[in-house]
């Protein structure tokens, strides 16, 4: 497929995220699916005994994380490391620092992805970051072990079964968003700029009943294959949203004028609202995913208040948004 100009989405098929989330399924961290039945062989017992003992500081989801999630999920997702020569490379790096303090080379090395990730993460990625993982050092040699002792079967007996169901879906959501322009309509409709020009889709088949549409930075999102696709295709113009209006969100957040699970419901339900205007579709067919945010209440909120005021900042409506919901709720 010829490659888009502007700013687009596309699908792609990766082996470091796939695999990354193939650990965390089969030891059932955080979430329980027929995967981990189906591929239980295919890492050793006694590392699943050990991912599951850390099965705390490897959970993620909503926004939050264990101590180990960046470091053991982040990192190495988003960074995509695809072999397992990339693996001993990671965790080599890695066990410098944690060793003796010093991760410049680690921080060199990745630079790039660490850059690109800080633009999600709203923190900056550099040594001192890194410094509280020395006080795990034992954990994560271990898991390091682990990931690149099972590289070699999951690419055996895994990937070779997972990868061609994967690409035919990615092929289905490119075709669907070839020259579509969402990411340009959302611009045009909130007024605010999307950072990257390649809004990256990965596609994962480990994720079934774990967190799907996961952002693992500004520019790149998991989600699993196997949802109904026209569900992934509105899904995936949502999360455009949802990562357009992370800055004013985050403004907001740190005024502590809302509480925060309040103010996250109240953002996913404004990425809603404009998400049926981009698609000209009153109740998209992922609406059932919101469910526990009350998107009802909140899309009929921002309806009328952009209907009265249409030139309405994303940011004033938030806020507009939030308050009216909250006092009708008192009201109830």
């Amino acid at each position: 497929m010829a490659e888009q100009s502007g700013k687009h989405v596309k699908a792609v098929v990766e082996i470091g995220p796939n695999y990354t989330f193939h650990l965390m399924a089969v030891a059932r961290i955080g979430f329980d699916s027929d995967y981990a039945d189906r591929y239980q062989d295919t890492v050793a017992a006694d590392d699943i005994a050990f991912l599951q003992k850390y099965r705390k500081m490897l959970t993620f989801g909503m926004g939050s994380g264990g101590d180990l999630v960046d470091i053991m999920i982040g990192f190495p997702a988003y960074f995509n490391l695809e072999s397992r020569a990339a693996w001993e490379e990671y965790f080599s790096l890695l066990k410098n620092g944690l060793t003796n303090g010093d991760f410049k080379p680690f921080i060199e090395r990745f630079a790039d992805p660490l850059k690109r990730m800080e633009t999600w993460v709203n923190v900056v990625i550099d040594e001192k970051a890194l410094l509280p993982f020395m006080a795990y050092r034992e954990a994560i040699t271990r898991l390091g072990k682990i990931a690149k002792n099972n590289f070699e079967v999951y690419i055996d007996k895994v990937w070779k079964i997972e990868e061609p169901k994967l690409s035919a879906v990615a092929a289905a959501i490119n075709d669907s968003y070839k020259n579509s322009g969402r990411i340009r309509q959302w611009e045009e409709l909130t007024g605010l700029n999307f950072k990257f020009d390649v809004y990256h889709i990965v596609l994962c088949s480990a994720i079934k009943n774990g967190p799907d549409a996961n952002s693992m930075g500004y520019d790149r999102v998991a989600f699993y294959h196997e949802s109904p696709l026209e569900e992934i295709i509105q899904f995936i113009s949502h999360e455009i949203g949802t990562h357009i209006l992370i800055d004013d969100f985050r403004k907001l957040a740190a005024q502590n004028r809302f509480d925060y699970p309040n103010l996250y419901e109240a953002m996913e339900c404004l990425a809603y609202f404009y998400n049926t205007l981009t698609l000209d579709d009153p109740r998209p067919a992922y609406a059932h995913r919101l469910s526990n945010f009350h998107p009802a209440e909140y899309l009929k909120i921002y309806k009328s208040l952009h209907e009265a005021d249409s030139e309405i900042s994303p940011s004033e409506l938030l806020i507009k948004g939030i308050e009216k919901f909250q006092n009708s709720a008192e009201s109830r």
